[in-house]
C-alpha cells in the first residue's frame, strides 16, 4: 500500500511504502515499509536499519529490494 498522505504525527517521508513482511515457518506477519523502490508482491526484501540519529524505536527498522547495495543506501542507513 503506498499512502501519499498521512497523520499529524507522522515521522515518515511521503509517499510511504507500506509492506507485509512474511518469514518462512513464522505464523506472523511484520507490516513495515519499503525505503526503497516500489512495492510488488512476492517481492524479496532485506532489512536496513537507521543508525545515524535513531529513534529507537521500530522505525528505525525498514527495507529495500534485495540485492539494493551499500551506496545505494540513503545517509544513515546500514545493512
Amino acid at each position: 500500500m503506498v499512502c501519499m498522505r498521512s497523520g499529524a504525527f507522522n515521522v515518515l517521508d511521503k509517499p510511504i511504502r507500506f509492506i507485509n513482511i512474511e518469514f518462512d515457518g513464522v505464523c506472523t506477519i511484520l507490516f513495515s515499509y519499503l525505503l526503497l523502490g516500489e512495492p510488488q508482491i512476492g517481492m524479496r526484501v532485506v532489512p536496513v536499519f537507521k543508525r545515524a540519529n535513531p529513534t529507537y524505536t521500530i522505525l528505525d527498522l525498514s527495507w529495500v529490494p534485495a540485492g539494493t547495495t551499500a551506496e545505494a543506501l540513503p545517509e544513515g542507513y546500514y545493512f
